[in-house]
């Protein structure tokens, strides 16, 4: 029997936590006691947005797979906003996390290659026949007639 996975509230709690840490990043918080919590953020949502990629990549066998892909791309496209606007110094609490610059410059790197690889997946099924339901001439005339036993 297949496992049918379904990752709704899952991409959900991502994206929140996503818009979470954007919205504390704008404000000015004391760096000793949230420069490492913001940081174990970003790693989260770093390993988790990885995890959700692999798993909709390798296999066909969950449902909507197609809205979580774009979803998880919506979710990596905030992440990268997150780095972008943090190694730009956007965010009040830029400046706190200097440290982790190289980490960072990597981890938007690689989330930038994951875009472009869940545009080619979501392009791959878009284009793959029989994703979707098709129904043929023969069934319309099949739906579409009158029953003769009603006669």
């Amino acid at each position: 029997m297949t496992n049918i996975i379904h990752y709704e509230d899952d991409i959900f709690f991502l994206s929140a936590t996503a818009k979470k840490l954007a919205d504390s990043l704008m404000l000015e918080l004391d760096p000793s006691l949230f420069a490492d919590k913001i940081i174990s953020e970003i790693n989260y949502l770093s390993k988790t947005i990885e995890y959700f990629m692999n798993q909709l990549k390798t296999t066909t066998l969950k449902v909507n797979r197609q809205n979580y892909l774009k979803s998880i791309f919506l979710v990596n496209k905030q992440y990268i906003d997150i780095l972008t606007g943090i190694l730009s110094g956007k965010y009040p609490f830029s400046i706190h996390l200097s440290g982790e610059r190289g980490s960072m410059e990597a981890s938007k790197l690689r989330h930038t290659e994951f875009s472009s690889e869940l545009e080619d997946t979501l392009a791959g099924i878009n284009k793959t026949p029989g994703e979707k339901d098709v129904i043929s001439e023969e069934e319309y005339k099949i739906l579409f007639t009158p029953d003769q036993e009603e006669e």
